[in-house]
């Protein structure tokens, strides 16, 4: 139920901004969000978007007319494939060579990314998947391939060894149109016997993730509802910080951001209707359970010191009261060496429990060597027992 007039206001605002959003900001949306921060944007013209295995409605001659036969997939869970939550504008690019990235950057068209699942973009074996992936792409989606390339991406040194599934991530993927790139990135994960992978619009996107906090019961309440609602009150009721909301709101329209055909006011409504709270079931490193409530906004800008700021200002908020104390902000390293999302540890990935998963699961061989380390540094998960690849 509504709490009040106000709220009925927001959510009606929220719509119309959306709406508003789909008329106007087709090509901007494609270019640069994507499901690694923004909201998803909207069909592409003509019509919606196929069905997840359906080849898609192609431009520019991407279209293959003779396809083999498709390839089995994973059909996506309810409520869709969680988005991979990224640390920076930028967190697509670590570990990776600067003047690579760079380049990639200077590419004209959407920057297009893929990824494998708990693989690292020098494993051994990935010439092999990505093959596999074109085999994908030409079977499942109708898309020509001769002109697409998957480029992994170059670690920042040439020297040293180079653990499995370590950092740099991504593959750069050139060649696609605009509407194959944004159906591909709305698709999620394409899990299939042989391989599994993402591809997404990268680029300098800003995360909706902020962060997580530790005595959740300082909130006042453990209900996610609840401390979205105490979050969202505090945030409104600090002047200083829902001017710097709203100046930021302004730079980006003026700097003919995302936000450079709507109000102000109906921005600021929006972002505050985005509040997103959830319970990780995170444990210590000592095996003590450990909630942590995982903070999500939409980001006001799309610039990044002032992204930076906002992030900084909301988790320095004291969300508590003098009786119960205020909530810890989680200073640990969250890292999913499955899915290489940046809000959970990997024995906390909800991909292998998807029903159908033909990925990696908890007990492949990249995540028993130095990428799992990473989270068993900084927590205790409880990790099942599954075949290692596709329930072989």
């Amino acid at each position: 139920a509504l709490r009040s007039s106000v709220d009925a206001s927001i959510l009606e605002s929220a719509r119309r901004l959306d709406n508003h959003r789909r008329r106007h900001e087709l090509d901007h949306d494609i270019t640069q969000q994507g499901v690694t921060g923004a909201p998803p944007p909207p069909p592409p013209p003509g019509g919606v978007a196929a069905a997840p295995g359906a080849p898609a409605p192609h431009g520019n001659g991407q279209t293959a007319l003779a396809a083999p036969l498709p390839t089995p997939r994973t059909h996506p869970p309810r409520g869709g494939w969680p988005r991979i939550a990224q640390r920076s504008f930028s967190s697509w690019r670590d570990g990776q060579a600067n003047w690579q990235a760079d380049a990639w950057e200077a590419e004209e068209g959407p920057l297009v990314v893929a990824h494998f699942a708990a693989h690292g973009a020098q494993d051994a074996g990935t010439n092999d998947r990505i093959d596999e992936a074109m085999t994908v792409l030409r079977s499942n989606f109708g898309i020509d391939t001769r002109r697409v390339r998957f480029l992994p991406a170059l670690p920042q040194s040439a020297t040293g060894q180079q653990h499995a599934n370590s950092l740099p991530t991504y593959a750069g993927v050139f060649g696609l149109d605009r509407e194959t790139a944004w159906h591909l990135a709305q698709t999620g994960w394409i899990s299939t016997p042989r391989v599994t992978f993402r591809v997404e619009l990268a680029g300098n996107v800003p995360p909706s993730y902020l962060g997580a906090f530790t005595d959740i019961r300082r909130f006042g309440s453990t209900d996610p509802e609840e401390i979205e609602a105490r979050i969202q009150d505090t945030i409104e009721n600090d002047s200083d910080l829902h001017a710097m909301i709203f100046d930021a709101i302004v730079r980006d329209a003026d700097n003919g951001g995302r936000w450079r055909h709507h109000e102000p006011d109906l921005v600021f409504e929006h972002i505050m209707d985005s509040i997103r709270v959830d319970i990780l079931p995170y444990q210590s490193r000592g095996g003590a359970p450990e909630p942590l409530a995982r903070l999500y906004i939409e980001s006001p800008t799309w610039n990044a010191a002032d992204w930076n700021t906002f992030r900084a200002r909301i988790m320095a908020l004291q969300f508590g009261d003098d009786l119960a104390g205020h909530p810890t902000p989680f200073s640990g390293t969250l890292w999913c060496a499955l899915c290489h999302s940046y809000d959970h540890p990997t024995g906390l990935c909800p991909l292998p429990n998807t029903p159908g998963w033909y990925g990696p699961n908890y007990d492949y061989p990249t995540l028993r060597g130095g990428a799992h380390r990473i989270d068993r540094r900084e927590t205790r998960c409880v990790v099942r027992s599954f075949p290692g690849y596709g329930g072989t």
